[in-house]
């Protein structure tokens, strides 16, 4: 038998992807989501790992703006792609000390479908 020399690095690496494949899976998952009726999409945002406009995206997101809230207990919240793991993931963003934003995980490193079941319980 012949002895490989893969690293775990090489064998767990994710495929290269294109900025149109990105688009695809994560417009892909996105659709598959039930968001709650109560939430008004607000705007989509990219991400990246750095401030540099060619560094790569790590993630993108939709914002959500949760209309049962206003005031200073307005909530929004932030589904989120994760562009490395293709999995998705949820904050909450509540406001705090004069519009400072505050975020809170939620739901973390999820597939569409376990997203579906953890958006059910949220009122």
């Amino acid at each position: 038998m012949k002895a490989t020399t893969t690293t775990y690095k090489d064998r767990f690496k994710a495929p290269e992807r294109t900025v149109a494949d990105l688009n695809k899976i994560c417009g892909a998952a996105f659709e598959q989501l039930k968001i709650p009726a109560h939430w008004k999409f607000k705007e989509y945002q990219r991400i990246r790992l750095t401030e540099d406009e060619e560094s790569e995206i790590q993630c993108i997101a939709a914002i959500f703006v949760d209309k049962q809230t206003s005031g200073i207990n307005l909530k929004h919240y932030r589904v989120n792609f994760h562009t490395y793991g293709e999995r998705l993931s949820i904050c909450e963003v509540s406001f705090v000390d004069f519009g400072k934003q505050a975020f809170k995980c939620l739901e973390n490193n999820r597939k569409p479908e376990q997203m579906n079941e953890f958006l059910r319980t949220l009122n």
